[in-house]
């Protein structure tokens, strides 16, 4: 199965490098941790208690979505002007036995922009994936002491979609601010935006 049909069939030719999840009628926005600061009072020392509510609540959510047995779509978000290449440190670092030779990759170029987006995706099972440490590593890209991490090779950092194909349902936390949960019905949307009710993100962010 490849990425782009999936997507139009199931989410109405949803366009992940274009669209934006913050407009999409089914999207749950959410905070990942509301009471803390990443920074301890008065200080730049870093919040221990802030990133083990994060790493929890984010890898709480993964693992409410996705179960072993699920089909997968790793995507990966790149912005850069290098060539194609299938080394990319993420499939190679966070998913067990990895067949990069399926790994599909194609060029956008962004008008508007000025920019040049490279996106990867990967179809794997769900216990393949080391979700726990790319989790962590994404919620720490922008802590250069925290490990794992996300590197910012290319300027920007990477952008990651978890995309369930069993279940219709695309996860794209984007650091440790928060995420987006992005359905295709309203039923699942309805429950979702209840079971996380705690930790939705406020209007004005």
């Amino acid at each position: 199965m490849d990425l782009q049909p999936y997507l139009s069939e199931e989410f109405n030719d949803l366009d992940l490098i274009r669209d934006s999840f913050m407009e999409h009628k089914f999207s749950v926005h959410l905070q990942l941790e509301k009471n803390l600061s990443p920074f301890k009072d008065d200080s730049d020392e870093l919040n221990e208690l802030y990133f083990k509510s994060v790493y929890k609540n984010a890898i709480s959510i993964f693992e409410d979505l996705f179960q072993n047995g699920d089909s997968v779509f790793l995507v990966l978000h790149i912005r850069s002007d290098l060539p194609l290449t299938r080394k990319t440190g993420i499939y190679e670092k966070y998913v067990k036995n990895p067949n990069i030779y399926k790994l599909a990759c194609k060029k956008v170029f962004l008008e508007d922009e000025q920019e040049q987006i490279i996106q990867y995706s990967l179809l794997c099972q769900r216990e393949q994936l080391s979700y726990k440490q790319l989790i962590k590593a994404i919620c720490n890209q922008d802590f250069r002491s925290l490990k794992p991490r996300l590197k910012d090779k290319n300027t920007y950092y990477p952008e990651i979609f978890f995309i369930n194909i069993n279940k219709n349902i695309i996860l794209n936390i984007y650091d440790d601010r928060g995420g987006f949960i992005l359905l295709n019905n309203p039923e699942d949307h309805k429950y979702l935006e209840n079971k996380y009710k705690e930790l939705l993100m406020e209007d004005n962010y």
